[in-house]
């Protein structure tokens, strides 16, 4: 079994792995697609660069890393790999985003989280946004696999303020991900 790639410190892991092992390392056992899911169908299909990090200067030279992509020939469908701190389809790091969502459930105010994390006060809004609008969704599957968020109770805030500090974001949403739920 591979030891989980989680938290900003371990890019630089990802990306030696990367370097000396090959895309095989990163191959996962089945396909990821729930209604498939047969076993060793993958096979590599290239990857594609990616920025881990919106912030470049004090990591240059983890900015871009490969991000392998796996084939099935099973449901010729294809899946990617993408290390567990590193957030599908956004910017910011799961890191960054537990941080700016922990302060706004704490009520300080947007401008505020957004100046102090030098970002837009709509980019905070909008993650504030669409996890409110998934919530119940989110929820649902969340409370079924981490026993610790079973007891809270089903406000908005209250659950989302355990589930960042107990489970966390990046676990949770990695979670949800896996369930073929699209994450914000």
């Amino acid at each position: 079994m591979r030891p989980i790639i989680s938290g900003y410190e371990h890019l630089f892991h990802y990306f030696h792995a990367a370097q000396q092992y090959g895309n095989q390392f990163f191959r996962p056992t089945h396909c990821p697609h729930p209604d498939c899911a047969r076993a060793d169908t993958l096979h590599c299909h290239g990857h594609y660069l990616r920025k881990p990090a919106r912030d470049s200067q004090p990591r240059e030279c983890l900015n871009p890393i490969p991000i392998f992509r796996f084939f099935c020939t099973a449901c010729r469908r294809t899946c990617s790999v993408l290390p567990e701190c590193i957030a599908p389809r956004r910017w910011y790091q799961w890191h960054i985003q537990t941080l700016a969502l922990k302060a706004v459930l704490l009520k300080i105010s947007y401008r505020k989280v957004a100046a102090s994390l030098n970002m837009s006060r709509r980019t905070v809004r909008r993650w504030l946004y669409e996890l409110r609008e998934r919530h119940s969704e989110f929820c649902s599957a969340l409370r079924n696999r981490f026993a610790e968020l079973g007891y809270v109770a089903n406000a908005f805030e209250q659950f989302w303020s355990r589930c960042l500090d107990k489970v966390g974001l990046a676990k949770a949403m990695l979670f949800l991900n896996t369930q073929e739920i699209i994450v914000p």
